[in-house]
């Protein structure tokens, strides 16, 4: 079985390192992860190396609900899954935006964040 790509795209850098600290490249989940604290560098990584699922924090890489942003990563990269983690109470307006799974912040426990990245891996198609 291929190693599952999973990005994080985080405008808070101090929880991006928390990410990385928690989700190593080849840690205990096997994926291989990338960071990213803007939209320019995460649209940079996914044209290098599409991955199976991004996080996405919603204030940062979704202002205003933009819409068309998710709609346009779900056109491109049809098997993408993205998860959107946020402060707001957007959930249906994110989810019909595109997104596979809504997140509210703040994350006391990343386990609740790595059931949600682990759902979306077995929801891709074979």
């Amino acid at each position: 079985m291929p190693t599952a790509v999973v990005y994080f795209a985080e405008g808070d850098r101090n929880l991006l390192d928390l990410y990385g600290l928690f989700f190593p490249t080849n840690g205990k989940q096997g994926w291989q992860t990338g960071f990213f604290a803007s939209p320019e560098e995460l649209l940079d990584g996914i044209r290098q190396q599409a991955p199976d699922v991004v996080v996405i924090d919603d204030y940062q890489f979704c202002p205003d609900m933009d819409i068309p942003s998710l709609w346009w990563l779900k056109r491109e990269y049809h098997n993408l899954k993205i998860v959107v983690t946020s402060f707001s109470h957007r959930e249906k307006e994110v989810k019909l935006a595109g997104a596979d799974q809504f997140i509210h912040k703040p994350l006391y426990d990343l386990q609740e964040l790595e059931d949600a990245i682990l759902r979306s891996l077995r929801s891709q198609p074979a």
